[in-house]
């Protein structure tokens, strides 16, 4: 069984991964085209390499999005998060994470350079990751064992089990304003300053949720079991 994964690319298509990805025509619905790539839970990421629109899936493979060639394979493995990508660098961050810069230009094939790997605690990492001045924070599925990751040369600089009581780091890590949003399954939110040695502020508890919270404005959107939360100033 694997998930749908599906991500708006600007004027062209929309792209779904479920077994192989496709694209298709954002106005009819139409398939444009089908690539192969391996399927995972993670979804994939869409970014430019020079003036050409790239998809990175989690398995690590780019898609040239226009016609779905591919351009590289296997440069990496996220099984269920998602990569993610700051300053013409990808990020695919879980035990055994690699960092590759992107290259500049993209012909009919490209070579991402790896510019590190790295091992925080070994376990599904089903929450996606983030980057904020210069740091990755990542959470694993059980334990939640969190982790502070320097994205330069991927040196895990704090370690912690936060304590969220019974449950799995479902919801993806989340940056708010100048505060980080770690959730659990059982409906426990933590409230952090980021930094190398992360401080919490605030804990907060909902019903059950898996959903990734939503921050616009002023306020934050949770979809739960069976309420959907807006939670405001």
């Amino acid at each position: 069984m694997t998930g749908v994964q599906t991500c708006a690319l600007p004027i062209y298509k929309l792209i779904v991964h479920v077994l192989n990805p496709i694209a298709l025509d954002k106005e009819t619905g139409e398939v444009v085209w089908k690539s192969e790539s391996k399927n995972q839970w993670g979804t994939g990421i869409v970014t430019k390499i020079g003036d050409v629109d790239v998809i990175i899936t989690a398995s690590g493979d780019f898609l040239r999005a226009s016609d779905g060639k591919v351009l590289a394979k296997d440069t990496s493995f996220m099984e269920y998060a998602r990569p993610i990508i700051h300053d013409g660098i990808i990020y695919f961050i879980q035990h055994e994470g690699k960092a590759f810069r992107l290259p500049t230009e993209a012909g009919e094939t490209v070579t991402p350079e790896l510019l590190w790997q790295t091992k925080p605690k070994k376990d599904r990492y089903y929450a996606s990751s983030v980057y904020h001045d210069g740091l990755i924070y990542a959470i694993t599925r059980r334990g939640i064992f969190f982790s502070v990751i320097d994205a330069e040369n991927g040196e895990v600089v704090y370690e912690k089990k936060l304590k969220l009581g019974k449950g799995e780091a479902y919801p993806s890590i989340a940056l708010a304003g100048e505060h980080l949003f770690v959730s659990c399954d059982n409906g426990t939110t933590v409230v952090m300053e980021p930094g190398r040695e992360p401080k919490e502020i605030f804990r907060n508890s909902l019903e059950t949720f898996r959903s990734s919270p939503v921050f616009v404005g002023k306020r934050v959107y949770i979809r739960g079991m069976e309420h959907l939360y807006c939670i405001g100033k």
